[in-house]
């Protein structure tokens, strides 16, 4: 028997700050994909990573209240990659009661296994505010403009990747600290409320 779609997303909470929104990830996701279709597992994540970091930064919240871990290629939404992953469909069924709505591709990739991501249909823009909108595009523009090597450095100097891979401890992941992602006095009390609010 598989868990039911609030036990999952209660799985997401505990190892972060926040409780995932599973409609504003799910928008997030569509709108890449629908802006660049062929877009590659790599690239959406990177994209979702800089729009929550700019939009936390710049009107005080993220984009997705996704939570974040610190692996090999830099800052990862740990919901975002767990549901593009082709083998955990079970998973996305169980939090959105419906299919995945993209088709997903392998592609030949240097650095292992990569997916290409169609979407069926368009995001839910109802979902998205203007600078949610704006943050994603300028997060797509940053990623398709570097280079994976220029782009992995920016993440990887990241002070909130920095302190999580120091904490790591041989193991290939390490979750971040949300508030190191926000560069304002008193980030750990803006957290704290976001966490709160992100509850259901």
């Amino acid at each position: 028997m598989r868990l039911m779609s609030s036990t999952v997303l209660e799985t997401y909470a505990r190892n972060g700050d926040f409780y995932p929104d599973k409609d504003r990830i799910l928008a997030a996701m569509l709108f890449l994909m629908n802006e660049h279709p062929g877009i590659t597992q790599y690239q959406i994540v990177k994209s979702i990573f800089l729009a929550d970091e700019e939009h936390l930064n710049r009107y005080g919240r993220p984009v997705t209240f996704d939570n974040y871990v610190a692996m090999p290629r830099g800052p990862v939404p740990s919901l975002v990659l767990n549901l593009l992953k082709p083998e955990r469909a079970w998973e996305f069924t169980e939090i959105y009661q419906v299919d995945r709505p993209w088709v997903c591709r392998p592609r030949p990739s240097r650095s292992g296994r990569a997916f290409e991501y169609y979407p069926d249909h368009g995001a839910d823009m109802d979902t998205l505010s203007v600078t949610d909108v704006a943050a994603l595009r300028r997060g797509l523009q940053l990623v398709y403009e570097l280079s994976e090597g220029e782009l992995d450095k920016r993440l990887h100097d990241h002070p909130a990747y920095v302190e999580a891979w120091k904490r790591k401890n041989g193991k290939k992941s390490a979750p971040m600290k949300t508030d190191l992602l926000l560069r304002r006095e008193g980030s750990a009390d803006v957290i704290s409320d976001l966490s709160f609010i992100s509850r259901p």
